[in-house]
């Protein structure tokens, strides 16, 4: 999953994440203007300090709409999922079962 995050962001180094590894997303807002940007981390190491990773096109403090926007071929759209819809009309997803 987290090299898949880093991928898809185009941010990957082609370094095989820890066990414990994790891609950390901070989202952030400015009082005064009511903009949103984030800033992303990846820490590899359960003992070091997480670092600080650029989206190319973005700087470091990515405006939110301006992630999303070099993101879109990589989310799932509406169509995305409708793909994923039944055909048979008549069908009934079974119970759920648990413990």
């Amino acid at each position: 999953t987290v090299v898949n995050v880093l991928a898809a962001l185009k941010i990957w180094e082609r370094q095989m994440p820890r066990y414990s590894s994790m891609v950390l997303f901070e989202l952030h807002k400015n009082k005064e203007t009511g903009d949103y940007w984030v800033e992303i981390y990846f820490r590899n190491d359960p003992k070091g300090q997480a670092q600080k990773l650029t989206v190319p096109g973005c700087e470091f403090q990515c405006p939110l709409e301006k992630l999303l926007d070099l993101a879109k071929d990589v989310v799932p759209t509406e169509a995305d999922a409708n793909r994923c819809d039944s055909r048979n009309a008549g069908f009934t997803e079974p119970p759920l079962r648990g413990p």
